[in-house]
């Protein structure tokens, strides 16, 4: 159990917590032994502890996700409400960051001028693309995705059992000023 750690961590008054597992059941254990040890201060994890039971034990947590909120996030509402009016609900989450990935992927592929998959990978490579979560691009070195200038993180915060969206990570300093 978490119980003797957590009761070093509230008498210590450390300035935050990072929980770096990843399973949802030993992070709502944690969650729950600080919070009975007494500690207040922050708390902070990814979203792999996403899990019903964590949401119940963690309020006040803030949690790093690769995804946004597409209904709380004011750069994307031309395409929630795109999404709202064709399918009749908010998008859910990965919707706003699949449609970039689609349109960078029909990007390349309008860009290429032949038809075979080396065309489209040296078309991809080249420059980088502004989608709506992010600007994106493969780095040519490794081939990897990767984003640039804008982190493509986002923050979270858990509050009555559930995720709500707080900022993307390259607005923190504004948005919680």
């Amino acid at each position: 159990g978490f119980a003797t750690a957590a009761r070093r961590i509230a008498t210590r008054r450390a300035d935050a917590v990072l929980f770096a597992g990843v399973h949802p059941d030993r992070a709502a254990s944690f969650a729950r032994e600080l919070r009975e040890a007494g500690y207040r201060g922050p708390c902070v994890a990814d979203e792999h502890v996403l899990g019903a039971r964590f949401l119940a034990e963690a309020d006040g947590w803030h949690i790093g996700t690769g995804y946004t909120d597409a209904a709380a996030d004011p750069r994307i509402k031309a395409f929630t409400a795109a999404h709202r009016a064709r399918f009749g609900a908010a998008p859910t989450p990965w919707a706003a960051e699949a449609y970039d990935t689609v349109r960078f992927g029909a990007h390349g592929l309008a860009a290429a001028a032949g038809d075979d998959r080396s065309v489209l990978r040296s078309e991809l490579l080249r420059r980088s693309w502004q989608g709506i979560t992010r600007k994106v691009s493969y780095d040519p070195d490794s081939d990897f995705f990767e984003a640039q200038e804008d982190a493509g993180a986002f923050l979270y915060r858990v509050k009555d059992r559930t995720m709500r969206f707080v900022a993307r990570a390259d607005d923190i300093s504004r948005t919680l000023r």
